[in-house]
C-alpha cells in the first residue's frame, strides 16, 4: 500500500509540473532550384549530402510529421497555397539546414511557419551501401483555409465511447464543491480516485486515479479578457486555434494534436489535445525520479477552458506515457482515460456566488 501511495504522489507531482509550462516529401530528382540566379549555398553543396536519386541510395522515410499553423495575419489576408522547402535529413533522422525554394508568403509568416514546423519532423535517415548518410529532400507544406461553416461541437476523439466499449459507472461517486474568487465549483469523482484541495497556488483541486498514471485538476480562476459564451463558427474557431497552437508550441517539446469546442451541461468549453516528449521530474525526490523515469517517457493530455464572471477556468486531464508502450497499447490507455475524464467533466458545474 505504501508503494501505491508513493506512486500516486509521484504522478500528481509530475502532472502538476507539466501544468506550468497535407504535408508531403517530394523527391528532388524531378525538381529544380528556385532560381538560377540564386545558387545553392553551403551546406546544400556539401559533398557528403546525397540527392534522393543517387545510385544505391535508400531515401529517407518520414516517421513523424507536425502540421504547420496559420498565423492570424495570414488568415485575415486569406492566403492559401503551398510552401516548398529543401532540407537536409541528418544521420540521426533530424532535419538540419532548411531553406525555402518556393515561397507562399514572406509577409505574414507562413514561410517562416513552414521552416519552423519541418524542423520538428523526424525521418529514418537515407541509407547508402548499408550506412546512414545525409540526404537532401524537398518537402511541401499546404496551407488551406476552411469555409465559415456552422460550429462543430464534439468531444476529443478519444473521449467518445464507441458501441461495445465500457462506460464509466456512476455508482458511489463522491460529490464535493469548492469556492474561490466569487465562484462555486461543484464536481464529483468516482471510487478509486484521490482528491487533494488547495495544495498549490495555481490549482484548486487535484484528482489522481489510484494505480493508474492519470490525473485531472482544476486551475484557480484568472481574469479573462474575453468570454466563452456561444459556439464559434468555423472561421472564428480557426483563428482561435491558430493562436492556441502558437502559444502552446512556444514551450519546447510540446505539440498540439487537435482542438475543438464542446457544450457540457449547457456550458461551452474550448479544448486542446497536446503531448509532451518529456516530463519534469525536478519536483520529485531522487528515488522517486529514478522510478518514474524508468516507467514513463512523456505524456498526453487535454485542457478544457471556459469562462464565468469575467474569469477563466481550466480543467486539465493528463496521462503519463509508459516507456516502451506500443502505439496500440497507448491508444487503449488513452481511450480508457478519456472515458474517465469525460465522466468527470460531465459532473462539473460553475456558478457565481
Amino acid at each position: 500500500m505504501m508503494r501505491r501511495l508513493h506512486f500516486v504522489g509521484a504522478v500528481s507531482a509530475i502532472l502538476l509540473a507539466t501544468a506550468h509550462m497535407r504535408a508531403e516529401v517530394v523527391s528532388n530528382s524531378t525538381q529544380q532550384p528556385a532560381s538560377a540566379s540564386q545558387p545553392a549555398a553551403e551546406p546544400f553543396q556539401s559533398p557528403d549530402v546525397y540527392a534522393p536519386s543517387a545510385s544505391g541510395l535508400t531515401p529517407p522515410r518520414l516517421l513523424k510529421e507536425v502540421k504547420p499553423n496559420y498565423t492570424g495575419d495570414a488568415i485575415r489576408a486569406r492566403i492559401q497555397g503551398v510552401v516548398r522547402l529543401e532540407c537536409i535529413v541528418e544521420l540521426d533522422g533530424t532535419v538540419g539546414a532548411t531553406r525555402v525554394v518556393k515561397s507562399l508568403d514572406s509577409a505574414f509568416g507562413l514561410d517562416n511557419e513552414a521552416l519552423r514546423t519541418v524542423k520538428q519532423w523526424r525521418f529514418a535517415p537515407g541509407v547508402k551501401d548499408g550506412t546512414p548518410v545525409r540526404t537532401l529532400v524537398q518537402v511541401e507544406l499546404s496551407f488551406t483555409l476552411r469555409s465559415n461553416r456552422p460550429p462543430t461541437l464534439d468531444w476529443p476523439d478519444l473521449f467518445a465511447t464507441k458501441p461495445g466499449e465500457r462506460e464509466v459507472s456512476r455508482d458511489n461517486w463522491v460529490d464535493d464543491a469548492t469556492s474561490t474568487s466569487g465562484l462555486t465549483i461543484k464536481f464529483a469523482y468516482p471510487p478509486g480516485w484521490i482528491l487533494t484541495k488547495g495544495d498549490h497556488p495555481q490549482r484548486l483541486l487535484l484528482l489522481v486515479k489510484t494505480g493508474d498514471p492519470e490525473a485531472c485538476w482544476v486551475s484557480r480562476p484568472k481574469p479573462s479578457t474575453f468570454q466563452i459564451t456561444s459556439p464559434l463558427f468555423e472561421a472564428e474557431f480557426q483563428r482561435l486555434e491558430a493562436r492556441i497552437r502558437q502559444t502552446v508550441t512556444a514551450d519546447a517539446g510540446t505539440e498540439v494534436h487537435d482542438a475543438g469546442q464542446i457544450q457540457i451541461q449547457g456550458r461551452l468549453w474550448i479544448w486542446t489535445e497536446l503531448s509532451r516528449r518529456t516530463v519534469d521530474l525536478s519536483v520529485l525526490t531522487p528515488e522517486a525520479a529514478v522510478e518514474m523515469r524508468d516507467a514513463f517517457d512523456g505524456l498526453r493530455g487535454w485542457e478544457f477552458g471556459t469562462t464565468e464572471g469575467g474569469q477563466g477556468i481550466t480543467v486539465s486531464c493528463y496521462v503519463l506515457k509508459r516507456r516502451g508502450a506500443a502505439e496500440a497499447e497507448l491508444q487503449e490507455q488513452l481511450r480508457r482515460s478519456g472515458a474517465d475524464f469525460a465522466a468527470i467533466l460531465n459532473r462539473i458545474s460553475i456558478r457565481g456566488q
